[in-house]
């Protein structure tokens, strides 16, 4: 009787539907991704706390971010797991324009959701949280926010995936990034909005 009920359950499973649409990687228990942002609408803004001096905003200049990830899926629509992001950072902050880009790192946990809409397309939603530091800016001096700095990190993204094989998906997305870091009395915050386009394997 258990076998005949356990034989029903796996033929009901949406993951051996031909429709879930996610059929080689919603089969897999673990993803990987490798993504890149680019940073397109953005502000840095910078400042000091408990200070009368006046926050400075600055638009960004071209800035990427290069992402690898790995998901574990805990059913057909819903995986959990981790991702560490690379970023080069330029802002246009009359202090920090002629710079070389910061380098920066965010490692974050992250859930991902996926909504089936064809047998090759998904469309999925990404939330991350985490830290994040920010390397730091060369000729730039501590009092202009050239230090070091250290905070926390959030970023959500929407976008499609597009099944090419049993194994291989094409990422597009779109979303928010915002970040607050502190060194010391000093403040940074940056809000974003990333474009991604990346590759998922199943494994």
């Amino acid at each position: 009787m258990s076998a005949y009920l356990l034989a029903l359950v796996l033929s009901l499973s949406p993951s051996l539907s031909p429709m879930s649409g996610g059929e080689g990687l919603s089969a897999a228990p673990l993803a990987g991704s490798i993504e890149s942002s680019f940073m397109l609408p953005g502000e840095r803004t910078r400042g000091e706390e408990e200070s009368e001096r006046e926050l400075i905003k600055s638009g960004l200049r071209s800035s990427w971010e290069v992402r690898p990830s790995v998901d574990y899926a805990l059913n057909d629509h819903i995986s959990v797991g981790g991702e560490l992001g690379l970023g080069w950072l330029g802002v246009l902050d009359d202090a920090e324009a002629g710079a070389a880009r910061r380098f920066t790192l965010t490692p974050h946990a992250r859930l991902r959701m996926d909504f089936p809409l064809s047998c090759s397309l998904v469309l999925e939603g990404v939330m991350g949280v985490g830290f994040s530091t920010w390397g730091e800016a060369q000729g730039v001096t501590e009092r202009d926010g050239g230090a070091r700095h250290w905070g926390f990190s959030f970023r959500m993204s929407l976008g499609l995936r597009y099944l090419i094989n049993t194994d291989v998906s094409a990422l597009f997305g779109a979303g928010y990034l915002q970040q607050e870091l502190y060194q010391e009395d000093h403040t940074m915050s940056l809000r974003a909005t990333p474009v991604t386009l990346g590759l998922r394997s199943a494994f």
